[in-house]
């Protein structure tokens, strides 16, 4: 090793630039654990050079491999924990759109909210397991504001657009959870409450058709629906068809 002090700069940065290019050149000779040893001794010789030059404070020679080594073994052990934390870590799958079994259509239902307008939007997508579009609907209704109200109405509308469109085994996916689970509840919902015959009315007409189930979905995976229930609060009347869907398409 050259040894470094502070007689001057240029001697020094010259001694520190022939470390350097030894180091190099001793990467192709050493393994990878003693070249990295080289090149963090090599590193701390530079600060106590800076040390010197900066500080006026120059430290003793064996704390350069003393410093150097614990510093080398505080980044295994960064290493090894960052390896362990990443087996750990379980991968983040976004959820997704997935088609339903042959012969089921899923219709994904979304409600929107606009108080300023006084206005709530809902938004209905039915599509087979070809990932086909059936139909579509946009549709508002003014004065309701109630969140829970306006996810009840839209399952009302979602159960109508079923059977008018006469699908005889559907899968409702919506993102009110409480809905949902008020829609799979066998027992009669308590129509004393807000949304109470709306479930209710919801029920009878599913009832009517062969086989249907509800279940809860991710927003991520109910984006068109979603998208459909804030474009129904542009709407001036109810909207059924292919329209509104397409444009939905062309903006992703």
């Amino acid at each position: 090793m050259y040894g470094v002090d502070a007689a001057g700069k240029s001697g020094s940065v010259l001694a520190v630039g022939k470390i350097f290019t030894g180091s190099w050149e001793l990467s192709e000779k050493l393994e990878r654990e003693e070249f990295e040893l080289v090149a963090t001794i090599t590193r701390r010789i530079w600060l106590r050079r800076n040390g010197v030059v900066f500080c006026g404070e120059l430290s003793h020679p064996t704390q350069v491999v003393k410093c150097a080594q614990e510093s080398l073994e505080e980044y295994y052990a960064a290493v090894q924990q960052e390896r362990h934390n990443m087996g750990k870590r379980t991968r983040i799958v976004m959820p997704r759109w997935m088609a339903p079994p042959c012969g089921v259509i899923k219709i994904n239902l979304d409600a929107s909210i606009d108080k300023a307008r006084k206005l709530m939007g809902v938004g209905i997508i039915a599509r087979d397991s070809m990932r086909q579009v059936m139909a579509t609907m946009c549709s508002f209704k003014p004065y309701v504001l109630n969140p829970t109200v306006a996810e009840a109405y839209t399952a009302l509308k979602a159960a109508e657009f079923g059977k008018d469109f006469r699908f005889q085994n559907i899968i409702l996916k919506g993102v009110a959870l409480k809905i949902v689970q008020a829609l799979q509840k066998e027992e009669q919902v308590q129509v004393w409450n807000r949304y109470g015959n709306l479930i209710e009315d919801s029920k009878t007409l599913l009832n009517s058709i062969s086989s249907w189930r509800a279940h809860h979905v991710q927003r991520e995976a109910n984006s068109v629906a979603h998208f459909l229930a804030k474009e129904a609060l542009l709407q001036v009347s109810e909207n059924f068809g292919l329209k509104n869907i397409l444009l939905f398409f062309m903006i992703l």
